[in-house]
């Protein structure tokens, strides 16, 4: 019986949610990362979509994208890039309340209010974690978080 080759097609669940329950709190923030699943972006690449909850701490508007944040995933290749860059999703199949949330990480909310949001990310490859590390205004460490993509993959998948 021929092995079926390892494609970007069949190399995640796409569009499963994972939960996830975690706070990250900064000294003008906080984050409630909900969640997260795998997608395609405009590119039909796969990307990590990453959910949250924003709550703005500061005495002035402050929007989603104004927390710091470093996100990285190591290679599957010996190359030593960690790099992932921000991934775009305009001509991308998402469902319209995803579309929303992505465009709520540029809306300013006042003190102590919350926004729901998403903000998307290309991956790497379907074996390393994702991970994020939140920073504080000084760039000290808040915390780190670790998102297992490998967690989605059909039974039976190879490594990209």
């Amino acid at each position: 019986m021929k092995k079926e080759s390892n494609t970007i097609e069949n190399a995640f669940n796409y569009d499963k949610f994972y939960k996830l329950n975690k706070t990250v709190t900064g000294e003008t923030f906080e984050l409630q990362l909900t969640g997260y699943k795998v997608v395609r972006d405009n590119e039909a690449l796969p990307a990590v979509l990453i959910y949250y909850t924003f709550k703005n701490n500061s005495e002035e508007e402050m929007s989603a994208n104004d927390t710091y944040l470093d996100i990285s995933q190591a290679s599957a290749m010996p190359d030593g890039d960690t790099y992932i860059s921000q991934a775009y999703f305009e001509y991308a199949s998402l469902t319209d309340t995803d579309n929303e949330l992505i465009q709520n990480a540029d809306k300013y909310v006042g003190q102590s209010e919350t926004i729901d949001c998403i903000d998307g990310w290309k991956l790497r490859n379907n074996v390393n974690p994702v991970n994020l590390i939140f920073f504080d205004e000084n760039d000290e460490v808040i915390d780190t978080v670790m998102i297992d993509v490998e967690k989605g993959l059909p039974a039976g998948t190879d490594h990209l």
